[in-house]
Formats: C-alpha cells, structure tokens, sequence
C-alpha cells in the first residue's frame, strides 16, 4: 500500500509542477503599457537630480 501512495504523491506532485511551470504564461497576457509621458519623464529626472543633491559628498 506505500507504493501506491508514493505514486499518488508523486503523480500530485507532477501535476503541481506542471502547474507552476504554466504560471508565467497566465502572468504575461497582459494589456500594452501606456505611452510615455514627458511629465512623468522630467519628474523621474528631477527626482534623481534631487537625491544626487542629498548625496554627501
């Protein structure tokens, strides 16, 4: 009765893995991203400009 257990166990964890495997594939279908915005371009700029100015010397 063990060897039928075992083969359970290890059919289960098969599928499981398979499972995981398939996972990127769900992750992935997603929309486009949005455009670029120029606002959100000069932020991210004038927020790396200000922490450089944090920086001690």
């Amino acid at each position: 009765m063990s060897t039928r257990r075992t083969f359970g166990a290890g059919k289960l964890s098969a599928m499981a893995g398979l499972f995981l495997l398939g996972m990127p594939a769900l992750a992935a279908a997603q929309d486009a991203p949005a455009e670029i915005n120029g606002a959100d371009t000069a932020w991210m700029l004038m927020s790396a400009a200000l922490v450089l100015l944090m920086t001690p010397a």
